[in-house]
Parts: structure tokens; sequence; C-alpha cells
């Protein structure tokens, strides 16, 4: 028996009570810190903060793998700048920016042409990223052919299906890309097999109920003519990097634009306006707004179906090359040589037809100051 008020005696063999340090214990507070387990809040704040790290790196890794496989040399230094600055301290950034930015003025100053007047944005702040190296990019000249296919039909009409004939006159004719309006929305794909070209479609007006509306148009077009449905389309023997389509107008009828960049940077915009011109010219205004800031400082041509005589464009822009309604625009490209309408008369039922009531427009542009090419007449 123990007495009372005496403190009790442990069992023998029971666990030892370990006796609890004083505030202090001997040890200084640093030692204490290291000994204690972070709490969860530190743990996942840091948790969190790797996991930032690690995305912004992915990001930017994936910027320079689109860049090195479909962008040009302007947008590769621009795509390096942005990955480098995502990944780096605020040093390297800063030592980054100055670099490109000596670039940028060794390239604007080199010589007195044309396009040393582009402008030059910071690629850490602008909305999209400007080719500060374009002045140095030389551009293979291309050959555009801008063709309203008046949905298939031809003058005078004919009770056939002509997509295999106008499939015949794309793949026979010498271009790099074709600017297509007024075609059914089924033929794009089979113009591009038949010419060996990349396809970009875009839908305008009257495409619902396309089973129905297709069945009537291959049966006779001239029975259902423009309600067979249409689109506008580009057909490219060079690859295309970028495409994306604009739509300026719902009523009476939708308007849509296509924005295609190459991969070599040359933007390329087709476009069927309006039929009345001050919707034309209204659709025209607002197109030329958006492609502009879309192609930023590379090349851009602008053509298509712009239903009127005489379209404005921007002090900029070249006019080099027009038939009736169809015309064909540059922005930092000249004409090499004549533009022609070529020839579109075909043999059909023992007599001679001409597809479309649109003739084809071809032009051939390059860098401003290029060697006009020999003379393309009697050239298919």
């Amino acid at each position: 028996m123990t007495h009372a008020g005496a403190p009790r005696q442990p069992r023998r063999g029971a666990a030892q009570p370990v006796a609890r340090e004083s505030a202090g214990g001997g040890r200084t507070a640093s030692e204490r810190a290291i000994s204690r387990p972070p709490c969860a809040a530190a743990v996942n704040g840091r948790a969190r903060a790797l996991t930032r790290e690690r995305a912004r790196g992915q990001r930017a890794r994936r910027r320079l793998r689109r860049a090195t496989s479909s962008r040009s040399p302007g947008y590769l230094l621009n795509a390096s700048a942005h990955a480098s600055a995502s990944a780096g301290s605020r040093q390297s950034r800063s030592a980054l920016c100055h670099a490109i930015a000596q670039h940028a003025s060794r390239t604007v100053d080199a010589g007195p042409t044309a396009t040393d007047q582009r402008r030059v944005v910071h690629p850490l702040k602008a909305s999209r990223p400007y080719s500060v190296a374009c002045a140095a990019v030389t551009v293979k000249p291309v050959l555009i052919l801008s063709w309203n296919l008046f949905h298939g039909r031809s003058l005078p009409p004919t009770r056939h299906a002509l997509l295999r004939q106008f499939a015949a006159q794309l793949a026979e004719w010498r271009w790099d890309v074709a600017l297509l309006q007024e075609a059914p929305p089924w033929w794009p794909a089979e113009l591009a097999r038949a010419a060996g070209a990349e396809r970009r479609r875009a839908l305008t007006s009257r495409n619902a109920l396309p089973a129905l509306r297709r069945a009537l148009a291959e049966r006779d077009p001239e029975l259902i003519k423009s309600n067979g449905g249409g689109c506008n389309a580009i057909l490219a023997r060079r690859p295309i990097a970028e495409h994306a389509t604009l739509r300026l107008r719902t009523w009476p009828e939708r308007r849509v634009a296509q924005l295609a960049r190459l991969r070599d940077g040359t933007c390329v915009v087709n476009f069927h306006a309006s039929t009345r011109a001050a919707l034309a010219e209204h659709e025209l205004r607002r197109l030329w707004q958006r492609a502009l800031d879309w192609a930023g400082g590379d090349p851009l041509i602008l053509g298509g179906d712009l239903n009127l005589r005489a379209p404005r464009a921007p002090d900029a822009a070249a006019h080099v090359a027009r038939c009736h309604v169809d015309h064909v625009f540059v922005r930092g490209l000249a004409p090499v040589g004549q533009a022609e309408a070529l020839q579109r008369r075909v043999a059909l039922d023992g007599r001679s037809v001409e597809l479309s009531d649109h003739a084809p427009l071809r032009v051939r542009v390059g860098d401003v100051g290029s060697t006009p090419a020999p003379s393309s007449e009697g050239e298919a």
C-alpha cells in the first residue's frame, strides 16, 4: 500500500514517460524549427509553386515546338524570347530583350527598302508575336489565282454537273495559291485532290439541308442554281501553317472571309463581298482592318470577288490585278510581270461553253524590287 498523497510509482516493465523540455530546452530557435515537421499549408504552397513553374516551362517548350515546325524566321526569334523569358530570371529577361532589340535595329537599318519601314514591337509586350526579322527574310514569289466558280455552272447554261471540268482546268493551270468563291461546299476536297494542293474551306450562305441541295445540284445545276449552297476555299500548293475565318455579315446573306498564313510567313485573304455596293464597301473596310492586324509585319495578299469596280484600299496596299469585280491587292509585295485573265472555254456535248461567269484572274507577286519574270503570254 502507498500512503495518500505519495507519488504513484510506475509498474515494472511499463513505458517510462519522457520528461518535457523546458521552453528553452537547451536548443536554439533554428534547431527547434528544423526538428519541427512542416505544416500542411507550407507543403501545399511549395507544391503549388512547383506545379506553376513546371507548367510555365511546358508552355514555353510548346511555343518553341510550334515555332520550329510551322513559322517564319522572324517568329522563331520571338518565340524563343517568349520561352526564355517565361523560364528565366528578371536579369536574363532583360538581357534577352536587349539582344533582340539590337538584332531588330540591325535588321531595320539594313537598307533603304520599303520593307525596312515595318514597325517593330517589343516581343514580350506584343499581343501577337511580331516578325522583328521579317525585313531580312526573302519571300519566294507567289503565283496567285482568283476565281469565282459561279456555283459550278457555265455560260451558256448546261444541264450537267461540271465538277470534273472545273477540276481539270485547275489541275492544268500553274498557280501556287488559288482563291475560290461561290464554290459548291462539297467541291474543295475534289478540286484540291485533282490539283495536288492543300485546302481550307469556309461555308457562306444557303447551306441548310446540304444532302438535299447537293442531290439536286448534281442532277441539274441550273435547276437549283445558287441554292445548291456555297463556300469560299483556299487551295495551296505550298504548306499552310495557319487558317482563320472572319464573319463580316449575317443578313441579308452570310459573308465570310478566309485568312491563311503560309509556312514562309506570307498571309493570304480570300473574300466574296455582298452584291450591294454600300454593303461591300463596309465589309471591305472592316476586312482590311482585321487583315492588317492579323498579318502583322508579314507580307499580305488580299483577293477575291469584291463586287466593286473600284474598291478602296489602305495607302500601304498596292492594287496589282483586276478583272471587272475581281481584284488582288498586296502589302509588302510587288507584282512580278503582268496580270492576266485565263481562258476557261471547254467543249461539252459538241458545243463550246465557258466555265463560270467570271474569268480566272492570275498574277505573280514577290518581294519589292524583284526582277520581273519573263512574259507569261500563252502560258497555262
